[in-house]
């Protein structure tokens, strides 16, 4: 999942808020993960990639993140990159998660 794009010629603007990119990217994800039967609690590790880091961004993503997975008091493992650039120039952050559903 990545914040708010679509693959319509719809394709909504990203505002260049990493706080709002990262909730457009987790409301995606929940889609997703409702779609399959599953929740945030099934998450068993996510990656999270930020473009063009600033001091306090791992603390302002993370936030948000956490956010999502405090109703199911569960915190997986996760991973942190920093990296230069992602596939679209405005965006600042990419969430990747896995899941196990039984």
């Amino acid at each position: 999942m990545t914040a708010v794009r679509e693959t319509n010629a719809l394709t909504q603007y990203m505002v260049n808020d990493l706080e709002a990119q990262t909730r457009a990217a987790m409301d995606g994800i929940k889609q997703t993960l409702d779609a399959a039967g599953a929740s945030f609690k099934d998450v068993v590790h996510y990656f999270v990639f930020r473009a063009r880091p600033r001091i306090g961004d791992i603390g302002k993503a993370s936030a948000v993140i956490n956010s999502y997975f405090a109703p199911f008091n569960h915190k997986p493992t996760s991973t942190n990159v920093a990296v230069l650039e992602l596939g679209e120039p405005e965006q600042l952050i990419e969430i990747q998660m896995f899941a196990v559903v039984d």
